[in-house]
């Protein structure tokens, strides 16, 4: 039996691990397929409601059944998900006796303060972001500084590929991002003041390389879950070529009772009975509703095989845009070094200016000190020194004045720049959107199927015209493919209306042949009554003949009988039963005769008959092509046809 927890005591270290009730944790029905067991069990378990430690869970292994027990015990190996590299593991300390965790932090050597490492961790977010359908705006100068929302945005987002339905909502980011990371195995501390200013240049550079590790362990969780199962269980990989291993079933088992386990379950009957289906499907042969499953899902797979040919094309379009990207920035790189080389030749020559602006104030100097020298020998007199301090008075304000109007001009021209940089970040975004816009509709790169070898983009930057490019260049031939497409438009209408019309046409002409088809059915199956009225009228003639023959046979043996008895006057009537002998003879002879002429003729009659059918089948077929007075005239042949068979048997 299972120790509780009573309150005021502890469990023992021996006993099974303390069952945790969580709202959020997912159960049997909601839990990851065995794809997605890159990612151990543990992480799925909110951060705020965690268990003790990984060490002591699996050290307090759920109980088995007796079938689990009995049919798995030869087929138990040493692989567990705590063997495996990207399975996190707790850094808290064993519960157990003796055992000492790790309290050691290990050094970060990622050059995090690195302009360019970061440069680079920026770019794999935004790719990341970009290709999986990030739902919230993005950019490269929103990466730069986020709001503790962007961040929060991306990490839900980030969280959710390895957890599904993943959410934030009424948790502080301070409290669940470090212990989150935690679970997730992060090798470094995270302290919580870090996510209290997320933008600010000391920890966004922490916060961005956190970001892009849990990238990385994403790639080689999707890398790996492919091959999951066959590096679980790889010394059984080749005994079950048409099913699942032994060991995987003992694996899944496992799962399954240990979860059913935490979730507070004292027996395991369900997992019982699944594992026996298993274990009869796979050597006792399964239900034909288990292989129509099997080949729904493998269709599926040739399905999504076929959808991966329309990545694959879109991922070699990608690869030529971003070649004329990267031909683009080497261009622009060229134009830069150009550039760099023109201020470097302007530096120089504003380095000799500055020489001789030296030059000129030495020359000033050695001036005003010469001045000095006059102005101290030379003797002054009261109104010249007055007038000397009025004229410095007026110069001093006039220099104030110089300088306060120099302050209002570099203000100016400081707002015009920012205004300026607006205009250019705007217009940068329009020409991005633009851009991606032009993607979408094929008409980006040149060898898209609407570009017809044109190049429709547009080009941000210094040395770019704009609007001289999209006047001449881009507009016009977007207004002649514009043109194109509204003609063939119109022409499209027009002749889906003409069609409309003559299959309209061909309808009513369908109709008023279906109609003469009912008719001509109908005269079909009164011939057909008609015929089989002949048939009813021989038979009858036929059952009659017949009754006259047992009747003639009667009166032959009333005859003999009459004779056995008359044995007196046999001499007397020999004549007379000769007589009635040749007479009976012949009677039989016609008789035969009859019966053989109405058998041909209803030999004859079922042959007609076939071969009139037939005819009228021809007839019918022909008269769906031919005018209706043929079919008429052959019509009036059919009857006469039958009239004159009815005569010829005596029917009118």
């Amino acid at each position: 039996m299972r120790k509780s927890f009573t309150e005021g005591h502890r469990p023992s270290l021996s006993g099974a691990p303390l069952r945790v009730r969580q709202d959020n944790i997912p159960s049997y029905g909601s839990r990851p397929s065995s794809m997605e067991r890159a990612s151990s069990s543990s992480s799925k378990v909110p951060v705020s409601k965690r268990m003790s430690s990984a060490s002591s869970s699996q050290q307090h292994r759920p109980r088995q059944s007796s079938l689990g027990r009995g049919s798995l015990q030869d087929h138990r190996k040493s692989t567990s998900l705590s063997q495996m590299s990207f399975v996190p593991k707790s850094g808290r300390p064993s519960s157990g006796i003796g055992v000492r965790g790790r309290t050691d932090v290990p050094k970060d050597i990622r050059p995090i303060s690195d302009k360019r490492y970061q440069s680079q961790c920026i770019a794999s977010l935004l790719e990341f972001l970009t290709s999986h359908k990030y739902p919230h705006p993005i950019s490269h100068k929103l990466l730069g500084s986020p709001s503790n929302k962007d961040f929060s945005n991306m990490f839900e987002f980030i969280m959710g590929h390895f957890w599904d339905d993943y959410k934030l909502q009424g948790s502080k980011i301070q409290e669940v991002v470090p212990s989150t990371l935690k679970l997730l195995g992060y090798p470094f501390n995270l302290p919580k003041t870090y996510l209290c200013s997320v933008g600010s240049p000391h920890t966004w550079p922490h916060l961005l390389a956190a970001l892009t590790w849990m990238i990385e362990l994403l790639q080689i969780k999707i890398s790996v879950t492919a091959d999951i199962d066959r590096l679980m269980f790889l010394d059984s990989a080749g005994d079950d070529f048409d099913g699942m291993s032994d060991e995987k079933i003992a694996f899944d088992y496992k799962e399954r009772t240990f979860n059913a386990f935490m979730a507070g379950a004292d027996s395991f009957e369900e997992e019982d009975q699944a594992l026996e289906k298993i274990f009869m499907e796979k050597y006792h042969g399964g239900d034909i509703n288990v292989i129509i499953e099997e080949n729904k899902r493998l269709e599926n797979m040739i399905e999504d095989a076929g959808k991966m040919e329309d990545k694959i094309s879109s991922l070699k379009e990608h690869h030529k845009i971003q070649i004329q990207e990267t031909k683009n920035f080497r261009d622009y790189l060229e134009q830069m070094q150009r550039h760099k080389m023109a201020l470097v030749a302007e530096m120089e020559k504003c380095s000799e200016e500055l020489a001789i602006a030296k030059s000129d104030v030495e020359k000033e100097e050695s001036r005003l000190n010469s001045m000095k020298i006059a102005y101290e020998s030379q003797e002054l007199k009261p109104a010249d020194v007055e007038r000397l301090k009025a004229e410095q008075d007026r110069l001093h304000a006039q220099v104030e004045q110089l300088e306060k109007q120099s302050a209002d001009i570099s203000a100016e021209i400081w707002e015009v720049n920012m205004e300026q940089a607006k205009h250019n970040e705007k217009l940068q975004e329009d020409v991005a959107k633009y851009n991606r816009l032009a993607i979408a509709l094929k008409l980006v790169p040149e060898c898209a199927e609407f570009a017809d070898g044109k190049d429709f983009r547009l080009h941000s930057g210094f040395t770019s015209d704009l609007v001289m490019n999209f006047q001449h260049n881009i507009k016009p031939k977007l207004t002649l493919m514009k043109k194109n497409l509204n003609e063939q438009h119109r022409s499209n209408k027009k002749e889906q209306f003409n069609l409309v019309c003559n299959i309209e046409k061909m309808q009513e002409l369908l109709n008023d042949k279906k109609e003469m088809l009912i008719q001509k059915e109908r005269e079909l199956s009164e011939m057909e009554s008609e015929i089989e009225m002949l048939k009813q009228t021989s038979t009858t003639e036929h059952k009659s003949l017949s009754e006259e023959l047992r009747r003639l046979e009667q009166e032959v043996g009333q005859l003999n009988t009459s004779l056995n008895h008359q044995k007196a006057e046999h001499d007397k009537l020999v004549a007379t039963y000769t007589a009635m002998q040749n007479k009976l003879a012949a009677v039989k002879a016609d008789a035969e005769q009859e019966i053989s002429k109405l058998r041909e003729t209803r030999d004859v009659m079922r042959a007609k008959v076939k071969e009139h059918a037939e005819n009228v089948k021809k007839q019918l077929l022909e008269i769906l092509h031919q005018a209706g007075a043929e079919a008429a005239q052959k019509l009036a042949l059919a009857q006469e046809a039958s009239q004159r068979r009815r005569h010829r048997f005596g029917l009118q």
